[in-house]
């Protein structure tokens, strides 16, 4: 039985267009990746060559890590100064 969906992230693509996808504690990054590029309509596009990152900003510094791609609980892992 799959966990119902307790949280939404804020999934944003290069032109500054974004989309909110539901996840729950099970939801793996990768997952995150692939329903992404189905709402952009880009699913003839290599899931491989994407991944999640996690972007902050503090004291008008710029940071950005990638998420490994089994990562889950990611609403937990993601602060809400995060993009």
């Amino acid at each position: 039985m799959e966990a119902a969906p307790e949280n939404a992230l804020r999934i944003f693509k290069s032109d500054g267009s974004s989309k909110y996808l539901l996840v729950n504690v099970n939801t793996q990054a990768k997952e995150v990746v692939v329903q992404a590029l189905k709402d952009f309509n880009m699913t003839s596009e290599i899931y491989a060559n994407f991944a999640l990152f996690k972007v902050t900003v503090a004291n008008g510094i710029v940071k950005n890590s990638r998420l490994p791609d089994s990562l889950t609980s990611l609403p937990e892992q993601i602060k809400l100064s995060s993009r």
